[in-house]
């Protein structure tokens, strides 16, 4: 039986008279298939996000995902939430309770199954890009183009901005200004240096007059 308070599968016995419970005791119950199939219909109907980060369920899928529509004669396989249900009916088979299932670490259970496709996945969506010696996060979301967010003098001297795919996916570049907030949005590095930088290089000399700002963005520069 489900105890709903305490998110796990008990063994319940009780005492009856005349069809009447009149006393009932409640244990902890031990895996098994009945056990797992209670444990399952519960925990699928609450969803995977319930036992792992949901941020990082999402970038997982995301990349997984892209990669499948990248390279599709790879095997690849998109996770579907009927992929992600099974994995928690079969994670159910040794456990008892949403306590055990979080500690099962079903996301890399998941990350696992890729097998040989995990090197792949690597490589067409990374998890981070380096920008002047430091690694950037690369942000993925499942029908977005992946981003990055970063200050923009680590774009400086780059005549195009980072991709993935194996160069197939330009990244969407965040610019930052030094107060960490975005001054420009763009896919197209190039075009942004050659079309909005020289304005804007002019405004942010006068609020950020500390910083460089070169006149030939391209052109590698030291801080």
């Amino acid at each position: 039986m489900w105890n709903a308070a305490k998110h796990r599968v008990e063994r319940v016995a009780q005492m009856t008279y005349d069809g009447l419970a009149f006393d009932e005791q409640r244990d902890v119950a031990r895996p098994g298939p009945a056990t797992a199939a209670v444990l399952a219909r519960e925990a699928i109907a609450a969803g995977i996000e319930r036992f792992v980060d949901a941020d990082a369920l999402t970038v997982w899928r995301a990349r997984v995902t892209l990669v499948a529509k990248l390279a599709p004669n790879a095997g690849l396989v998109a996770p579907t939430d009927d992929a992600l249900a099974d994995l928690i009916a079969r994670a159910c088979e040794d456990a008892i309770s949403f306590d055990e299932l979080r500690k099962l670490g079903l996301l890399a259970l998941l990350d696992a199954q890729l097998g040989p496709h995990r090197a792949l996945v690597d490589r067409l969506a990374p998890s981070h890009v380096t920008l002047r010696g430091r690694r950037t996060p690369i942000h993925y979301e499942l029908a977005q183009p992946p981003w990055i967010a970063s200050r923009m003098q680590d774009f400086f001297g780059l005549p195009r901005g980072p991709s993935v795919g194996d160069g197939a996916i330009p990244l969407v570049l965040h610019l930052l200004a030094p107060n960490q907030r975005p001054v420009q949005v763009t896919q197209d590095l190039p075009g942004f240096w050659v079309k909005h930088y020289p304005a804007l290089r002019r405004q942010l000399m006068r609020r950020y007059p500390k910083h460089q700002w070169p006149e030939d963005p391209t052109a590698l520069i030291r801080e």
